[in-house]
């Protein structure tokens, strides 16, 4: 069976929720401009699958439904995406478990950066860890407001009106996150890296570059003395990192640096 319409706007509203947010770290992503184009495009990219379908696609893909988010949805990429621009990421949904939710984790994964795929190819703890993360970031009360909707509920919206907005109201209590262990372990890498690790490394970088303005100064100052000048030059700009969003440069924009100090807390 395709993708149903209220299928293809339940992923649409989803992709919307994430964009809001993260749309300065995602919007070049080469997988989403067929998600903008038309169903025929769409559908080949997206994949809605009755739970049969899906187990066997599982299957010739050689997963099992207990890895990772696998048993309520997949994304995959060709074996070369981390070296190949040009690679196409899909995203299979099994549709009794497609929901919001579900949608939400799956494009993180989906718009995930491949060097940060790459570097923690086979660690799922890290994969699910930071996914979550992220997916948290966006369905909670206190980030945005909205709804936890499926494809039925997407579908009644559409033929109510706009006043009835209220049928998409969230519990008070907000969601849970699904992967708690994974989560928690990339919130307490997170924080101990905010708080410990790259405070550590901004100062040995300021150190650093205070040495080096004084190894430039006096060389110059001696330079200027040999030939008979007054010594005063001006010194180059000294280099730094910027620790900065330091989880989304690493998980969105595959930035090597940042994934290293993250690498070395996890492994």
């Amino acid at each position: 069976m395709p993708n149903t319409a209220s299928e293809r706007q339940l992923f649409r509203i989803s992709l919307r929720r994430v964009l809001q947010r993260y749309s300065r770290w995602v919007e070049g992503s080469r997988h989403l401009q067929p998600l903008f184009t038309t169903d025929e495009e769409f559908d080949k990219v997206i994949h809605v699958m009755d739970p049969l379908e899906f187990e066997l696609m599982l299957q010739s893909r050689k997963y099992r439904s207990s890895e990772g988010c696998s048993l309520a949805a997949l994304t995959v990429g060709k074996r070369n995406d981390y070296v190949n621009t040009d690679s196409q990421r899909m995203i299979y949904f099994r549709r009794d478990l497609f929901s919001e939710r579900s949608a939400i984790h799956e494009l993180f994964h989906f718009l995930t950066h491949p060097a940060f795929t790459e570097a923690f190819k086979g660690n799922i703890d890290v994969d699910e860890g930071f996914t979550e993360y992220f997916t948290m970031k966006v369905i909670t009360p206190s980030s945005d407001p909205g709804l936890p909707i499926t494809p039925a509920s997407v579908a009644a919206a559409a033929s109510a009106s706009a006043s009835s907005a209220a049928a998409f109201a969230r519990p008070p209590e907000g969601p849970k996150s699904a992967y708690e262990p994974f989560l928690r372990k990339a919130n307490q890498t997170r924080n101990f890296l905010k708080e410990n690790i790259i405070p550590m490394l901004i100062q040995d970088q300021r150190e650093d570059a205070l040495k080096k303005r004084v190894a430039e100064s006096s060389s110059s100052a001696a330079a200027a003395a040999a030939a008979g000048g007054s010594g005063r030059q001006r010194s180059n700009a000294v280099s730094s990192i910027s620790y900065s969003d330091f989880t989304k440069r690493a998980y969105f924009a595959g930035d090597p640096e940042m994934i290293k100090i993250i690498k070395d807390q996890w492994t």
